[in-house]
């Protein structure tokens, strides 16, 4: 069985993630664990990410899979992040050091073919927009509001996730996961289920 990981930033310091903590501590009422998680990840292993595409380099520089650029090097020592970021305008490919302690993380083990599945929809994906209008009613008003073309971090990657570990899967399935509007909730779901969802 090969594994990738969801990666959970806590306790971010930008605009946004300020906005989520608070959202998640005060109107969810999650307990701190899960409250302080900001941003989510989905982290590959370089060998599943296939060469020529284009990822972003830790100091935001562009480069393609296989290179073989200083970017390319430190993708293979610390393996390709993929995810929607409002500081990247959306869906990108990025090369992440998660070395520290505001990283939590959650192995997914999966079977290749599941792999293979979940990178081509990250794949199909990326390049696409930050869901800011989506992220503003999830947060504020408690309201699912999903739009082709625009993605939230752990709305793209449970979505990505998903497409993994279920063969039917469809667009209008995500709407009923109240937990895809909100990384705390992502991270908790995931931690508590996803064994069950792989079998």
């Amino acid at each position: 069985m090969k594994k990738i990981e969801a990666k959970f930033y806590v306790k971010s310091k930008t605009f946004f993630g300020k906005c989520i903590r608070f959202q998640q501590k005060w109107i969810t009422k999650l307990p701190k664990r899960y409250s302080d998680v900001s941003h989510m990840e989905l982290w590959f292993p370089y060998k599943y990410i296939p060469k020529g595409t284009e990822c972003t380099g830790g100091d935001n520089r562009m480069f393609r899979i296989g290179d073989d650029s200083a970017c390319d090097r430190l993708a293979v020592e610390h393996g390709i992040c993929w995810s929607s970021s409002e500081m990247d305008g959306g869906t990108r490919f990025k090369v992440i050091q998660i070395n520290s302690e505001n990283w939590k993380s959650i192995e997914i083990p999966m079977k290749p073919k599941q792999i293979k599945m979940v990178t081509e929809f990250c794949l199909r994906e990326n390049g696409q927009g930050y869901a800011v209008i989506s992220i503003a009613m999830a947060q504020v008003l408690n309201i699912n509001f999903v739009r082709r073309g625009y993605w939230f971090c752990n709305h793209a990657c449970m979505t990505g996730i998903f497409r993994g570990l279920t063969s039917d899967f469809a667009y209008d399935f995500i709407k009923r996961f109240t937990h895809m509007w909100n990384p705390g909730l992502s991270y908790k779901y995931l931690e508590e289920n996803f064994k069950f969802k792989n079998k």
